[in-house]
């Protein structure tokens, strides 16, 4: 009898014990709420140590598509039961080094993928093939402390600003995305800049038809005689909006929207400061979804007239190559375009020696979208032969992608070394939010 009880004991006890351990595996953290400028957990606990672990990173590309991305990486567990790519580098996978970013920045298209909402990433544990953990991490835009606003007067449009209520007027900025088109660049950058005090106008322009209707219908659907007057109407609105200063406005933009910002720098006299991020320093050709025929049409216009442009030598080309899932080589397009038109090349330039205000430029050496670094370079030495001063980043080995806090994927036909992506990445928003800071600051 009592070695009966004594038995039954000892189960209980081995059955409390049991029920009070963490499972075998687990994600640190099960589910994350991500916000921007938050590092993103994939730490695993529990496991044998010495085991081989593959971590598995998937989520969908907005920027391209909603294409299916993912990431590998195969660690060994520390000697606590312990996965972190913070603090351990994989033994093969997507990247190399100790990276807690690698996961995410080194994704790449997976059509055979899971399919992910885009605001989601999916986090999966693998050990000799079985799952054995899986997380989510929900990705918000907004960072906390920042509300919106829609703007019916231009399709589209929302405006950021800080929660906080606050006496002083705040400088305001506009962000202009590229030629992907519609608001996802705006709706990503715009509340970013708004969490450090200023009033932003996420403000898209145009809104490609690929044949599944437009994302933000009324907009232009074909990339082609853009009014860059309409940043008038833009800018009568916002000076309109209380707490916004009328004196301190700025641009933001991106590739073609950085082309945008810097026509309109040399054309508006309110334009206090500028960030253009991988810019041009002409006027390009327009373009459509089916390419069109070819240096027929400006992608700019003032006032209802086409502005002087550099064509292309290809685009049909490229256009078509996206098409069947080849890679559309688009900096052969402008380089070659470029090259077979010098006699253009004077009345195609942005004469943004006439803006006297701040000017901010990013470019990256491996774009394969466009040379982003020779022509920041080529601005850059336009403002100075007029004696003024321009503040230029070029980032080694970085492709057009280098917008982001590090932890994006890069798009897959922006090229350039996906590790220096993410570092400039890293390295330029930090520098860009210094840049509004101090030439707002400015009496």
């Amino acid at each position: 009898m009592k070695a009966s009880w004594l038995h039954a004991g000892l189960l209980v006890f081995g059955l409390l014990v049991l029920a009070g351990s963490p499972s075998a595996q687990d994600f640190e953290r099960a589910e994350q709420d991500v916000f921007p400028g938050d590092s993103i957990s994939a730490a695993l606990q529990g496991v044998s140590p010495g085991t081989e672990v593959e971590l598995i990173a998937i989520r969908a590309a907005p920027w391209a598509g909603n294409v299916a991305l993912r990431a590998t990486a195969t660690f060994r567990a520390d000697a606590d039961g312990r996965v972190d790519p913070t603090t351990s580098a994989p033994v093969s996978g997507s990247y190399i080094g100790i990276d807690a970013s690698g996961l995410f920045w080194s994704m790449a298209p997976s059509p055979g993928a899971e399919v992910v909402p885009t605001d989601t990433i999916r986090l999966q544990a693998k050990v000799n093939g079985s799952v054995v953990a899986s997380g989510t991490r929900r990705l918000h835009s907004v960072p906390p402390g920042v509300e919106w606003t829609d703007v019916e007067r231009f399709p589209g449009a929302r405006l950021y600003r800080p929660v906080r209520s606050d006496a002083n007027p705040r400088p305001a900025v506009i962000v202009l995305g590229g030629s992907e088109g519609g608001a996802y660049t705006a709706n990503l950058v715009a509340p970013r800049l708004a969490a450090q005090g200023y009033a932003v106008l996420g403000l898209p322009y145009y809104s490609p038809d690929y044949g599944a209707g437009q994302e933000v219908p009324g907009l232009p659907s074909r990339f082609v005689g853009i009014p860059v007057d309409r940043l008038q109407d833009a800018h009568d609105w916002l000076v309109e909006q209380d707490g916004v200063d009328p004196k301190r406005i700025g641009l933001w933009g991106i590739s073609k929207g950085a082309e945008f910002a810097i026509i309109a720098a040399s054309r508006f006299a309110w334009i206090r400061a500028v960030a253009a991020i991988v810019p041009s320093d002409v006027v390009w050709e327009g373009f459509v979804a089916d390419a069109g025929a070819e240096d027929t049409l400006s992608s700019f216009s003032w006032h209802g007239e086409s502005l002087a442009w550099m064509p292309y030598d290809g685009m049909r080309e490229a256009v078509l190559r996206i098409g069947r899932g080849e890679d559309p080589r688009f900096r052969a397009v402008h380089d070659r375009g470029r090259a077979a038109n010098p006699h253009r090349l004077e009345s195609a330039r942005i004469p943004i020696e006439r803006f006297r205000g701040r000017l901010f430029l990013a470019g990256a050496t491996d774009d394969e979208v466009y040379d982003s670094a020779g022509m920041a370079r080529n601005i850059a030495r336009s403002r100075s032969a007029a004696g003024l001063d321009t503040e230029l980043l070029v980032f080694e080995g970085a492709g057009h992608g280098i917008v982001g806090d590090g932890w994006s994927p890069g798009s897959s036909y922006a090229k350039g070394s996906p590790q220096e992506t993410a570092a400039a990445q890293r390295a330029l928003w930090p520098a860009t939010l210094d840049f509004f800071s101090r030439a707002f600051g400015q009496d």
